[in-house]
């Protein structure tokens, strides 16, 4: 993340904490015209997230040119980190799947394949198929 996110991202907060009304686009507006008026000094907070954030995301990057994987902060790897697959709740109805075109056009023209090529029904859905 580049050194004007991170100074957005807590910059933001502090903005919409004095002023809840405040819309996202004022206060992008705002943090902007911070971040020009600020000096090399008061950057350098800023800019050393972005290094460390970097040299981390070069590191992960080797591991996983190495491994295919990387290894979090936890320890754990980033392979091991797949969100577990949602389940809906017993008894919820699910959308019909909507029928492709093609399927929509042999079914409604069967006994036209039918009768112009001389085939039994099942002949002719595996004309279609």
């Amino acid at each position: 993340m580049s050194a004007y996110m991170y100074f957005n991202g807590e910059n933001f907060k502090k903005l919409k904490a004095a002023n809840p009304d405040l819309k996202v686009t004022e206060g992008a507006k705002l943090n902007g015209a911070a971040w020009a008026k600020l000096d090399e000094a008061a950057r350098k907070k800023w800019d050393d997230l972005h290094d460390a954030d970097v040299e981390r995301c070069e590191k992960q990057q080797e591991e996983i040119n190495e491994k295919g994987y990387f290894t979090l902060s936890d320890g754990t790897k980033s392979c091991d980190a797949i969100q577990k697959k949602f389940k809906y709740p017993k008894g919820t109805k699910m959308p019909e799947r909507a029928q492709q075109a093609y399927g929509i056009y042999c079914h409604e023209n069967i006994e036209k394949i039918m009768t112009k090529q001389q085939l039994s029904k099942n002949e002719a859905q595996s004309v279609c198929s």
